[in-house]
Parts: C-alpha cells; sequence; structure tokens
C-alpha cells in the first residue's frame, strides 16, 4: 500500500508529544509545518557584523517572528500552514485592549463587585507585561518587537552540539521487490506527497517581482516591503516582467557562470530555482519562508507510492514563552467584547482567528531519508523538492534524499479554550455592552468632569474612558459615595474625581 501522511505523522506524533514537557491539562497537539521552515546559519547573525557569527541578540529576535506566525488548520489532520497573521497584534488589538468585565444580570451585589476587582487585577497585570516585554528591534525594519523565549535558548546556534538528539522512524510496512507497477493510489485517502518543483514560469514570475528583482541587480538593501506587497497583492506581485526578468538572470549569469547553460540555450527550470534560491536568501527569515509559500502554493505535487521509508534525523524541541501573553486572563471566564459573540476569536471556521497556539516547535537537521523505491517514486524524486514536510536534496545515485541544515518540520500547538468566554448580551439584557465615553470638562473651569449612565455602562468602563486605566474605577466609586458597581442607575450623573 503506499504511504498515507497519517503513517508519517502517528509515530512522530506520539513520539514527540511524549517527549515534550507539558501539562497534563493543556490540549497540545503535534501537526507538521506544511510547507516547511527551513534556516540558515545566516538568519541569526548580525548582517552588520557576519564574521561574529551566531548571536544571541538577533537569534531572540529571529525566534520570536518564527514563532509569531498564526497557524491555520491544513484540513488534513496532520499539518498545519503558518500565515503571515501575528499571535501579538491579536492578541493586544482584537483580545486585551478590548476585553471588559462580563457582569452576570442575575449576580448580587458582592458577587459582581468581586468579579469587577477580579478582572481589574488580571487586566492590569496583562497590561503591565505588554508593555514590559518589549525590546528595540536589532533589524532597523520597524522599532520594537514583542519578545518569545526559546528553551534551549541557543537551539540555532550552530556549535551548540549538546541541543541535538538522534533517532530513527520506521514508516508503514516492508515494501516488497519492485516490479515495475504501481499500486493504485486511493484517492479518497491523504497520502504522503512529493512537492516537485514549480514550473519555469511560476519561478521566472516570482523573480520578476521587483524587489526580488532588485536584490539581484543591486547591492542589498532593506526589502521589508515586499511582505507587504505579497501579502496586498499576491497575484500582482508574481506577475512576470519580461524586462526585469531578464536583468535578473543576466546578473546571475554575470556572478555564477558555472551554473548557467550555453550562449543561445534556454533558461531551464534548475537555473530559475538557484536564482530564485539566490534572491531570496537576501530576504528577512520571514519574508523569505512567506516568499516561498507562495511559490510552493503553485507547484506540482505527487502522491508517494513506495510503501516503507526509513527516516534518520537529528531533532530539538524547542519550548516557546510568552510571558506577554497572560494564561490568567486566556483562562478566566469572567470577561466579554463588546461587538464579539462567544468563542469568536478561537473559531477555526473564522479567518484571522487563533484557535491554535505555536508552544514549541520540532526543528531538524542531518536528515536521511531512505526506501526500496518504486520506479515512480524515483523518477519523482529527480525533480522534487520535498518529501512530505521534509525539505530534500535527492541523491541520483543511491536513491536516499538529504538535508544536511536545521528546518522547522512541525509545531506543538496549544489548542485554545473559547474566546471571549462570554457573550456581549447577558441573557436577560436586550442591548450590547456599549463603550463608555467621558467628555471633557470646558476649557478654563475647575469643576470635576462627570459622566452620565449610559444602558451597559460598568464602573470598568468608565474608569477606561477616563482614565485609560479600568482598574481605577474603585477611585470613581469611592468619589461618589462608596458607589455599588452592580447598582448603577441609567441617567445617573457620576463625579469622576
Amino acid at each position: 500500500m503506499a504511504l498515507s501522511l497519517d503513517a508519517l505523522h502517528q509515530p512522530m506524533n506520539d513520539f514527540f508529544l511524549e517527549h515534550f514537557a507539558t501539562a497534563a491539562s493543556t490540549h497540545v497537539v503535534f501537526r507538521f509545518d506544511r510547507f516547511g521552515s527551513t534556516l540558515s546559519p545566516s538568519d541569526f547573525e548580525d548582517p552588520a557584523d557576519p564574521a561574529a557569527g551566531w548571536s544571541a541578540v538577533v537569534a531572540r529576535e529571529r525566534f520570536s517572528d518564527l514563532v509569531n506566525r498564526i497557524p491555520v488548520d491544513a484540513g488534513d489532520g496532520a499539518s498545519v500552514v503558518m500565515t503571515s497573521d501575528s499571535v501579538d497584534s491579536l492578541w493586544f488589538d482584537r483580545l486585551l485592549g478590548p476585553a471588559q468585565p462580563y457582569l452576570a444580570p442575575d449576580a448580587g451585589a458582592e458577587e459582581r463587585a468581586e468579579a469587577l476587582r477580579v478582572f481589574s487585577l488580571v487586566k492590569s497585570r496583562a497590561l503591565r507585561l505588554w508593555e514590559d516585554l518589549s525590546l528595540e528591534s536589532s533589524s532597523g525594519l520597524r522599532s520594537r518587537f514583542r519578545v518569545a523565549e526559546a528553551s534551549p535558548s541557543r537551539w540555532s546556534d550552530p556549535t551548540a552540539q549538546e541541543v541535538w538528539t538522534s533517532t530513527t522512524f520506521q514508516v508503514g510496512s516492508p515494501t516488497p521487490p519492485d516490479t515495475g507497477t504501481v499500486e493504485p493510489v486511493d484517492p479518497e485517502a491523504e497520502h504522503l506527497q512529493w512537492r516537485l518543483r514549480a514550473s519555469s514560469t511560476v519561478l521566472a514570475d516570482a523573480l520578476a517581482a521587483p524587489d526580488l528583482t532588485a536584490l539581484l541587480v543591486a547591492e542589498p538593501a532593506p526589502v521589508s516591503a515586499v511582505a507587504v506587497a505579497l501579502r496586498a497583492e499576491p497575484a500582482l506581485a508574481l506577475r512576470a516582467e519580461p524586462a526585469l526578468r531578464a536583468t535578473a538572470l543576466r546578473r546571475l549569469v554575470e556572478t555564477e557562470p558555472d551554473t548557467v547553460a550555453p550562449a543561445g540555450a534556454s533558461v531551464d527550470a534548475p537555473l530559475l530555482a538557484r536564482a530564485f534560491d539566490t534572491a531570496t536568501l537576501r530576504l528577512d527569515l520571514t519574508e523569505r519562508l512567506h516568499v516561498r509559500q507562495l511559490v510552493q502554493e503553485q507547484a506540482p505535487s505527487e502522491a508517494v507510492t513506495t510503501s516503507s521509508v526509513r527516516v534518520e534525523l537529528e531533532y530539538c524541541l524547542v519550548d516557546v514563552r510568552r510571558e506577554w501573553l497572560l494564561d490568567s486572563l486566556v483562562n478566566d471566564d469572567g470577561w466579554c467584547i463588546p461587538g464579539s459573540v462567544a468563542g469568536e476569536l478561537t473559531d477555526p471556521a473564522r479567518r484571522g482567528s487563533l484557535p491554535l497556539l505555536p508552544v514549541g516547535m520540532v526543528v531538524v537537521r542531518r536528515l536521511h531519508i531512505s526506501a526500496a523505491w518504486s520506479a515512480a517514486d524515483l523518477a519523482l524524486a529527480r525533480s522534487a523538492t520535498s518529501f512530505g514536510p521534509f525539505d530534500i536534496t535527492p541523491d541520483q545515485a543511491t536513491g536516499r534524499l538529504d538535508h544536511e541544515g536545521p528546518q522547522v518540520i512541525g509545531w506543538m500547538l496549544q489548542q485554545l479554550p473559547p474566546l471571549p468566554p462570554q457573550p456581549v448580551l447577558a441573557p436577560d439584557r436586550a442591548e450590547p455592552v456599549v463603550e463608555s465615553v467621558v467628555e471633557p470638562a470646558e476649557p478654563g473651569t475647575a469643576e470635576p468632569r462627570t459622566h452620565t449612565v449610559r444602558r451597559g455602562d460598568t464602573l470598568w468602563a468608565i474608569a477606561q474612558a477616563a482614565y485609560g486605566d479600568g482598574a481605577r474605577w474603585p477611585e470613581i466609586a469611592h468619589a461618589n459615595g462608596e458607589l455599588d458597581p452592580a447598582a448603577l442607575q441609567v441617567g445617573a450623573v457620576l463625579t469622576l474625581p
């Protein structure tokens, strides 16, 4: 039988989940990175001083970027696609920032006051962590980034041999001698796939994107705009521009003449692939991965027909810690978000949601895959760029598939609870909670500010609007005769100290 994707995923799933340290109550799954994340030692070096080698400062920032991408289920039960949407932006802009306390209408005064107090403490701490755990970027492409810590911290250091462990996976059942016939592939099954080299047209069009062409015809320069362009309009960014493409290829001929066909011969796909690699290696890591993904999505694939393979590799399990993403807020059920239904931000059916949070990644290197290959697979291997989740370099003489450098082949993903945990509408309310707006006092007057209570107001929301800090709601309660937060009356005028 031909290899299914699950035949590879299941043993690796069991192995890495067993070795990944996590609390028994944490719902963590292992998923392959569908398009892979191939890494280069230069990704973790200071561009201003590459001779110094691996840089802890640069590695910290690159890691924070790498794990900041939001995963989307690929629909095969075994893999995810890492998108350009970011975890930190969703956390602050759509969750932490707009979160408000949920006050059940049937709760008593003491219960409602306690709910406000607890939420105030949790959100105030989350906001402090968000501000404190931010560092200046060393790349010059942005001002600051939110820190994610890796353990082991030196996982990306080529000299840190101690973080790597060797293992072997035997996948599938032994295959009989190849008779030259190809066993039919079940069209309903999710089979392990060869991803083949993208066509000359796709590679040439990618090279013709203005930012990539500039990398081949000019001195290296910051190219952060390429990610913006590709995200905004991928089809436009990859559109062919014959003049630019020709310029890029001429530059390649000048710099690497030994890879170019004789004068007058047509430029083939291997040469274009070499040019594409040359250009994208100069991109920032996350931009390079995004551009490669756009190309890989257009590359053809074929099912693996061999029934058994042996996978040898060295692996490093990297734990991801985001101290600014506060678990006590994620696991608290006493809040809601105006304008959002319960569970909206973690609903896998909604675009831009976060149902799975990357909490670990599986990095492998010194990959070697061997098998008694079928004739069909041997033919496909000649133009293959990946085997399942693994980037490969086929050895035509031995039939082995190798890749010496590091690559992220999978992710440990925490399944988040429904967020926000509560609906905007309380059970007996006919109107949603609305954001409070505090009008400033007239200039030149000594009168204190006031606020007229509207339906859906809470002391937290009023304090947030008045002071930018909902945790200061007790000041308003004290200034209004120790006001019971559960006893707000629509139309009442509150003094804001």
